[in-house]
């Protein structure tokens, strides 16, 4: 939604590797669709619910391929990163115990310094089944129904030392502008009011609080996630 200033990079330096692209938006207003469009991406409209997960999952149903590529609007490969996709495929392609391929996230500011770093992100490339699907309305993650792992984690290669995914909205003043804390915050307390034992939910919400400087309610909620 209104990513006018992303969209077009974020489509554009995947076209080498991919056969098709498939944008689901929730309801722009300004040139998001229009670009999108205008580089050849089949785009679906789909209702916000307030559900990261619902509006995700119904990209997938859109996508034709083998394999996916998901990616949001302000992410995008690194350049070394970008010719190892395809062959990392292929090389399990044949391999149906193997479902998807991890990579490293780093998430940077607007000057392209380097705020952090996470491996253990759900796979962005991964195949293309109706048993993987994303799961929370928030935070979401994939899973995979048939998977033999206890967690029904996708079963992976591990490409993180060679294919790395920039991430841009977590620069403070992104966070800021999007008033992405409150509307997380407020998506995780209602998913906490159906599980309010769930330890994850309750340490997202204390990173949450955090991030908005609100230190004593954070506090509380890192309390309740031990």
């Amino acid at each position: 939604k209104n990513e006018e200033k992303n969209i077009g990079y974020c489509l554009s330096h995947l076209k080498s590797v991919v056969d098709e692209q498939v944008v689901v938006d929730t309801g722009s207003t300004d040139n998001t669709v229009e670009i999108a469009k205008g580089l050849g991406a089949k785009v679906f409209h789909f209702e916000w619910i307030n559900d990261f997960s619902a509006a995700r999952n119904f990209a997938l149903e859109k996508a034709k391929g083998d394999w996916i590529v998901f990616l949001d609007c302000d992410e995008y490969f690194t350049d070394d990163s970008i010719p190892l996709i395809k062959g990392y495929i292929k090389k399990i392609h044949g391999n149906r115990n193997i479902n998807g391929i991890v990579s490293e996230l780093l998430n940077i500011d607007k000057d392209k310094k380097v705020i952090s770093s996470v491996k253990n992100i759900s796979p962005r490339i991964f195949r293309n089944k109706k048993s993987v699907r994303y799961k929370n309305k928030v935070h979401e993650v994939l899973r995979d129904t048939k998977s033999k792992d206890a967690n029904l984690n996708v079963v992976c290669i591990d490409a993180s030392n060679d294919i790395k995914i920039l991430h841009t909205g977590y620069d403070k003043n992104i966070v800021q502008e999007k008033n992405k804390n409150d509307r997380t915050i407020s998506l995780l307390m209602k998913e906490l009011d159906e599980n309010p034992t769930d330890s994850k939910l309750n340490l997202d919400i204390s990173k949450s609080l955090y991030m908005n400087e609100q230190y004593e309610e954070s506090y509380d909620y890192a309390l309740l996630a031990l």
